[in-house]
């Protein structure tokens, strides 16, 4: 028992980290780059996350569900080592390429050699999210700690150092990132864990891989643009600078992120684990005794963020964000419903319902794609709200769905 309590504190105490840390850097980066600069790495970093969610659906979410039953776990361990590094290379090939296009439309302070910079950070923060995944699946949760705090406190140390001397901008930030990425590959190199497979045995298990991922992998894509498509259109139409308002509000919503991020990597492994032992019935009471649990909490913060809206803008961003203290309290009524949302996914992914999940994200994607130009011009931030609940309202009846068989049975068995 004690041991399973230390390794839940580590585990909260590394998000705190993480989202801690995020939190600092970007009142850090809005400050030294102004609204519009930091609209344009809020924009920059989307394709990052666009990667990274390619990535997860690809790599590391079926590592987390699908490791802990395998016969041959090494086995396993080796293919999906030799996938994450096929997909790093060819991630920063695309990205390469793709920037050194877009220079051509004037995209400020990413020119020459921070197209090759960006490009490289890119790829190497898909392998940074492979190496926390493997701390988390082997339990080391010291390792865990120590990588993200190295990432995330160098950030904060180096943007300041920026800052005070007047020399941030993209080219010195994306270069700040790069570094302390290769610093923890060195220092944490689980590659010598690992072994490359063969041809013919990287085929094979690209084959076993896709019967799971192939759902996930849709998922991710259209995942991303039923997400930000709202919030692309808006900076398409209201300008970069308002991006930048955004993302300062998504950046303060970070705080419910200690614990969505923390349940991402502490509820799949013990709800497979579960389904396993106890079959649905247990899954069911497993997934309803932690929304109860944690939902209480998040419920908590975000009420607390909603009092605390212009305060805390005000007091972290100065009086010329005040504009934007209004959409605190409707991300709240998002997120309850991203909580409610994250709960059910876990749940279709340990019995591996995964076209569920592509189903909601096609049906929101095409929502987004239809609705999201007129939204915004018709309606301007209160429609990208509005957007956002939409969508995140259609995942959670179409969850509700596919789970009804499950649910049903638990109820009455």
């Amino acid at each position: 028992m004690k041991a399973i309590l230390a390794y839940k504190n580590l585990i909260f105490l590394d998000q705190m980290v993480v989202s801690g840390g995020n939190f600092v850097i970007g009142i850090l980066l809005a400050r030294a780059m102004g609204m519009e600069g930091y609209g344009w790495f809020a924009l920059l970093w989307m394709s990052v996350l666009f990667f990274l969610g390619l990535n997860q659906a690809l790599v590391t979410r079926p590592l987390l569900s699908l490791a802990q039953n395998q016969k041959d776990q090494a086995h396993y361990l080796n293919g999906a080592f030799s996938l994450q590094l096929v997909i790093s290379f060819f991630v920063f090939i695309i990205s390469f390429i793709f920037f050194s296009f877009f220079q051509g439309f004037g995209l400020p302070q990413l020119s020459g050699g921070a197209v090759l910079v960006f490009s490289a950070l890119t790829s190497l923060h898909l392998w940074f999210d492979f190496v926390r995944k493997i701390f988390i699946l082997q339990k080391k949760y010291i390792h865990l700690f120590l990588a993200d705090a190295i990432v995330y406190i160098g950030q904060i140390i180096g943007i300041s150092c920026f800052y005070f001397l007047g020399v941030c901008n993209l080219s010195f930030v994306f270069s700040l990132l790069l570094s302390l990425h290769i610093l923890v590959s060195l220092l944490f190199p689980v590659f010598f864990q690992f072994e490359i497979l063969s041809k013919k045995a990287f085929v094979q298990f690209c084959r076993d891989q896709y019967d799971y991922v192939k759902w996930l992998f849709g998922q991710a894509v259209l995942q991303w643009f039923s997400g930000n498509y709202f919030i692309l259109a808006t900076g398409a139409i209201l300008g970069v600078s308002v991006l930048g308002g955004i993302r300062i509000v998504q950046n303060i919503m970070g705080f419910t992120h200690v614990f969505l991020i923390a349940l991402e990597n502490l509820l799949p492994v013990p709800a497979a684990i579960e389904f396993k032992r106890n079959g649905t019935k247990g899954l069911t009471l497993f997934l309803q005794k932690s929304a109860i649990k944690y939902g209480a909490i998040f419920g908590f913060i975000l009420l607390g963020l909603s009092l605390c809206a212009k305060p805390l803008i005000y007091y972290l961003y100065g009086s010329e964000w005040l504009s934007f203290s209004h959409l605190i309290p409707l991300f709240c009524l998002v997120y309850l419903l991203v909580f409610v949302g994250f709960i059910l996914q876990t749940a279709l992914r340990t019995i591996e319902n995964t076209k569920a999940l592509f189903a909601a994200y096609v049906a929101t994607c095409i929502f987004s794609f239809c609705f999201a130009n007129y939204f915004i011009q018709q309606f301007e931030l209160i429609g990208l709200i509005a957007g956002l609940f939409i969508t995140q309202s259609i995942c959670i009846f179409i969850y509700l769905l596919n789970l009804k068989p499950l649910l049903w049975k638990t109820l009455y068995t």
